[in-house]
């Protein structure tokens, strides 16, 4: 950007990190690190004199971290081990990293991808180590996504293709963070802005709400009616924009492995096809199922290692005013300020068995 002259740098980050137990991504808040301090500062005097104020002193400065971790040691193994594993590394476990991972972190996601059924290990007169499954592993391993989400995708081309349009546009919001609304400015604002986003909402999930959101937002004839439209109903037009470029990838893919040509048109959406899309979802992220606890104000307990965690503020499920349902799945784990899911579909424990 430029004229800028002034930085404050408070010298605190948000940064997504995979937590291994639980198998999903958590935001938490922290410290930046010397070099990032130093690239914010860099941000000021571009293009003239300029001011940096960094509200921690120099022996904040110097505690803080060199460098940033790397990303291997932050994000879900799940993907980068199916990736080696297409790439012929039959031993993700003794591979030689350059910033080698935790190898229980490395054991934990090749255990998701054998109970996703997109690895198994190797047997009879093979040397020891992990393979793709012949047919779902090889085909996920295609898709740049979280294998819940690649899994997710193929289950809903062979069982529900009239649906495979919606179920795209769903993983691209997951993909880019799922984070479409705001709300800023005054009360007022902030208030106009749920009443705005009653009209999306479906509460059994957040993934229909940004469904609902997308369906509307495609239907503008242009990029400035996107635009005022976002405006007006207090959507993030540039992150619809993410998750249009991220759908045309999938398709992409499909186009090139799976010699599909999917059109971006929606299916007629009713209510039992809308369950079934649900319940594919379901099959995928059940190891990230959670328990009422009975109390609001405890939320739910996570089935993987008993943590509590809430429903975030914005989910639809709390925005809707809705009763608690019993179970939920969900994608990601919020920190910031307390524990709290962000994403959730309501289930059945049942359709597990």
């Amino acid at each position: 950007m430029p004229n800028i002259t002034v930085v404050i740098d408070t010298g605190i980050s948000k940064e997504q990190r995979f937590d291994p137990v639980k198998k999903v991504t958590v935001l938490k808040i922290g410290k930046v690190n010397q070099s990032s301090a130093v690239q914010r500062m860099g941000r000021a005097g571009r293009t003239t004199s300029g001011t940096c104020y960094r509200l921690y002193a120099k022996a904040d400065f110097d505690g803080f971290e060199s460098q940033k971790t790397p990303e291997i040691l932050r994000v879900p193994l799940e993907q980068c081990m199916l990736r080696l594993l297409a790439l012929g590394a039959d031993d993700p476990v003794n591979f030689d990293y350059v910033d080698r991972p935790d190898p229980e972190a490395i054991t934990r996601s090749m255990d998701t991808l054998m109970f996703l059924g997109a690895v198994q290990r190797r047997g009879g007169d093979a040397p020891a180590g992990y393979a793709l499954t012949p047919k779902l592993g090889r085909l996920m391993s295609c898709f740049q996504l979280d294998p819940r989400l690649s899994k997710f995708l193929i289950l809903c081309y062979e069982r529900l293709p009239n649906m495979i349009y919606e179920a795209v546009i769903i993983c691209a919001m997951v993909a880019n963070g799922g984070h479409i609304f705001y709300r800023t400015g005054s009360q007022e604002n902030k208030d106009e802005a749920d009443r705005k986003k009653l009209r999306f909402i479906e509460p059994d999930s957040d993934y229909m709400t940004m469904l609902n959101v997308f369906q509307e937002w495609v239907l503008m004839p242009h990029e400035k009616a996107r635009r005022d439209w976002c405006r007006e109903n207090f959507i993030n037009n540039k992150a619809m924009n993410s998750i249009q470029s991220t759908a045309r990838d999938v398709l992409g893919v499909f186009k090139f492995f799976f010699g599909a040509d999917i059109m971006p048109s929606f299916g007629l959406r009713n209510d039992d096809v809308t369950a079934r899309l649900k319940g594919l979802l379901n099959e995928c992220f059940q190891q990230t199922l959670a328990v009422y606890s009975g109390h609001p104000s405890l939320g739910y307990i996570s089935l993987a290692d008993g943590s509590v965690t809430r429903v975030h503020a914005g989910s639809s499920l709390v925005h809707a005013g809705c009763e608690m349902p019993k179970y939920i799945v969900y994608n990601q784990v919020d920190k910031t300020v307390f524990k709290c899911v962000s994403i959730h579909i309501k289930c059945k424990y049942g359709m597990f068995s």
